[in-house]
């Protein structure tokens, strides 16, 4: 399988997950607050592996294509999830987390329609314990 594909799953998988820990939360300051900071740590290394494998494992050339989502922006505020923890401002979290990730997540769908996969080793994966969130991708592609 092409290994774009493979990195949009785990991207998509991801967002899925940060939907899942951030729901209920209608701001910034009550995520950082609960449980000990467990959900806004999980988003944050979320967010971290998603603008990592942007930067660094897409095929450039498939980013291109989508134009409207700003790809440099994302490889940038990989450097600071990674060097500046404490320097993350909550609020630029939250909001990428309520505004962005949902234009993201429907690009990277996109995405998939336009890579050639095959229905029976895409279906394999997603029914993989590492992709238990992505489901509908099946009525999306085929």
């Amino acid at each position: 399988m092409d290994r774009n594909i493979i990195y949009i799953l785990g991207i998509l998988e991801s967002i899925e997950k940060i939907f899942i820990y951030a729901n209920g939360f209608l701001n910034a300051e009550s995520l950082l607050e609960s449980n000990d900071q467990k959900e806004f740590n999980a988003i944050y290394n979320l967010l971290l592996f998603i603008s990592e494998t942007v930067k660094n494992k897409i095929n450039p050339k498939l980013l291109n294509q989508f134009k409207t989502i700003p790809w440099n922006e994302i490889k940038g505020f990989r450097n600071r999830l990674a060097h500046e923890y404490s320097d993350i401002d909550p609020e630029i979290l939250f909001d990428i987390v309520t505004v962005n990730l949902p234009q993201l997540k429907n690009a990277f769908i996109a995405m998939l329609k336009t890579l050639e996969i095959e229905k029976t080793s895409f279906l394999l994966a997603l029914n993989s314990k590492y992709y238990s969130h992505l489901s509908y991708l099946e009525t999306e592609l085929f």
